[in-house]
């Protein structure tokens, strides 16, 4: 009721505020005495001319010839005139705000009961989690981004208002509202804009939750189904959005995250956001995520590997839940993540002490992950500072090599190719290899293909000595120098090597035990 009497009060503020504005143009553009504004100038024309007749008597009268007593006359004249045009424009605004001197005492007092409205709304009840709900959480309007599309039982499609009426169904859809007009086709959209599979999940809290599944459409390679076999993941949103706003076309959205990260991805929407049911919190966010996660795994199975990955506000929820240490948790994904909320306000990040009201604790949180951490934020970004990320990624006990964009905001740091491309990486190898140990990686490999080369060349110039007869001392040093290199790159150099050789013979023979056994029962099934 209180939030609803502020929005009516700042609408009336706005309202005054225009009336304002538009009376204040009106009384500049009019005039006194109803005189044009030719007249007007023509009287400031002979006002001046008559002026400068009696300065130019007095100035005969006085006898004033030279120069430079000229020159200064001149610029007291002018410090006067400018003095003159400032007091005339300090009148003209006081009789400007004296004219409306009620609308602006009305105003005034609007602005003064508007601040008490909204104090009342955020302190009332003075409990902490009912403070940061108010402030922390901004919800989109409900409705506005998405439809929920169910089945009957005849096989009809109908549409639904919330999560908790879709609960009823066993098949739910997840179709997109277009919320800005693009200049393309409504063919052309329609292709973008294909309704993805749903499903609801109820939250320890009792909230029905709105959940997407967005399927890697590369899945069928053959290097998809080697690297990113058996792995999925988790989106916590950002502040001020829902499914619907990651749905859009010709924008950054969940089925790109699951294209270029090489894994179906699920997306779902806190409590109170979207379709989804209750009320959005601190705890509502935790129960929430949580909830989705253990779906998700019954879903995939027990042996499936999930990343989370949070996105400003999104990696409080997946910082706390990794921080329970769950089974199938393998990483974590923090773009443009913050301390805490108290360290936030403050602007010093590595404040090692808060009060017990703080929220978004994760500063003190992120040291019992036991998974490895990949940070990502951009230098730019004003709303939640770099530095802020430096914390975590230190504090974070299993580190990976953290991503920093040159120029990023918090806003376009997910539309930046390199952390796409960053956390493919991390899922495909569980662990962010830096620049360094990337550049040393393929210059071994450059190193083995340079050897593969050496080996063949001494081969064969070993073939063509093995059987050569020396003739003079020249002759049989070479032999000897070739059979040297052959002995050293052919032959394993240390004890490491001649295991590796061991295995590899090892696997060879059974190997071929094996083919020699499936030989045998076809012979066998043949007699």
């Amino acid at each position: 009721m209180l939030m609803l009497i502020y929005e009516i009060i700042c609408f009336f503020i706005l309202f005054l505020h225009k009336i304002m504005w538009f009376y204040d143009i009106l009384s500049a553009l009019s005039f006194e005495d109803d005189d044009p504004p030719l007249t007007i100038l023509k009287k400031r024309k002979g006002a001046g001319a008559e002026d400068s007749e009696n300065s130019s008597d007095e100035e005969g009268e006085d006898n004033v010839t030279t120069e430079g007593t000229a020159t200064t006359t001149n610029i007291e004249t002018e410090k006067v005139k400018a003095s003159e045009s400032t007091v005339s424009k300090r009148s003209t605004k006081t009789t400007m705000t004296q004219q409306h001197g009620f609308l602006g005492a009305i105003f005034s007092c609007c602005q003064c009961l508007a601040s008490c409205c909204f104090l009342t709304y955020v302190l009332c009840p003075p409990v902490p989690s009912c403070i940061v709900r108010k402030v922390a959480f901004r919800p989109p309007k409900q409705g506005a981004s998405y439809n929920l599309i169910v089945k009957d039982k005849h096989g009809k499609e109908k549409y639904v208002g919330s999560a908790r009426a879709a609960s009823k169904y066993s098949e739910v859809k997840i179709q997109a509202i277009l919320l800005e007009k693009f200049p393309y086709p409504e063919r052309l959209l329609h292709t973008f804009m294909q309704p993805v599979d749903g499903f609801i999940v109820k939250s320890k809290s009792g909230n029905s939750i709105v959940c997407g599944h967005f399927k890697n459409k590369y899945a069928h390679l053959r290097t998809t189904t080697k690297m990113f076999e058996n792995k999925v993941a988790i989106f916590a949103q950002p502040n001020s959005s829902d499914i619907g706003h990651f749905m859009q076309p010709f924008v950054v959205s969940f089925p790109d995250f699951a294209n270029s990260f090489g894994v179906n991805l699920y997306g779902f929407d806190y409590s109170g956001y979207g379709r989804s049911g209750g009320t959005a919190s601190e705890q509502n966010a935790y129960d929430d995520i949580e909830s989705v996660f253990d779906e998700v795994v019954k879903r995939e199975g027990k042996d499936i590997e999930i990343l989370l990955i949070g996105f400003s506000i999104g990696t409080t929820a997946v910082i706390d839940l990794a921080s329970k240490r769950p089974k199938n948790l393998f990483g974590i994904v923090l773009i443009a993540p913050f301390t805490s909320g108290i360290r936030l306000l403050k602007k010093n990040p590595r404040l090692e002490k808060t009060p017990w009201y703080d929220c978004f604790e994760n500063y003190s949180k992120i040291p019992h992950v036991e998974v490895p951490v990949l940070v990502c934020h951009g230098t730019d970004d004003e709303m939640i500072p770099l530095s802020h990320g430096q914390v975590l990624h230190e504090r974070a006990p299993h580190k990976t090599d953290p991503v920093v964009i040159e120029g990023a905001n918090h806003v376009n740091i997910l539309q930046s190719r390199h952390v796409h491309l960053a956390i493919r990486m991390f899922i495909a190898t569980k662990k962010l290899k830096g620049t360094s140990s990337a550049l040393n990686a393929i210059a071994n490999v450059n190193l083995e293909n340079n050897n593969a080369k050496e080996y063949k060349s001494v081969n064969e110039d070993y073939k063509s000595v093995k059987t050569a007869k020396p003739t003079t001392k020249e002759e049989s040093q070479t032999i000897k120098t070739v059979k040297e290199k052959y002995v050293k790159i052919a032959k394993p150099s240390s004890e490491e090597e001649s295991q590796t050789t061991k295995e590899k013979s090892v696997k060879v023979a059974e190997k071929e035990s094996v083919k020699s056994a499936k030989e045998d029962n076809k012979h066998v099934k043949m007699k």
